[in-house]
């Protein structure tokens, strides 16, 4: 069964490249001030990192984080 051009056009954001692209692209519309509803503030990244971390390491204590919990973030 063959794809619509709008189906195929939106299948090829799911790859990992198409996400990396993206994100590379948000992240530089933000240092730019270009973000309508969000700001980047680089200065907080090592602060955020830690909590994440802290964070990972409550829920999941042998760092044995389930698959899917990664996964989903891509689809």
């Amino acid at each position: 069964m063959a794809m619509n051009s709008d189906a195929a056009a939106a299948n090829s954001l799911l790859s990992a490249e198409a996400v990396r692209t993206r994100a590379q692209r948000m992240l530089a519309l933000g240092l730019d001030g270009r973000l309508p509803h969000f700001i980047i503030d680089l200065s907080k990244l090592d602060a955020t990192a830690e909590l994440v971390i802290a964070m990972t390491r409550k829920a999941y204590p042998s760092l044995d984080v389930p698959f899917h919990s990664r996964w989903r973030h891509f689809f």
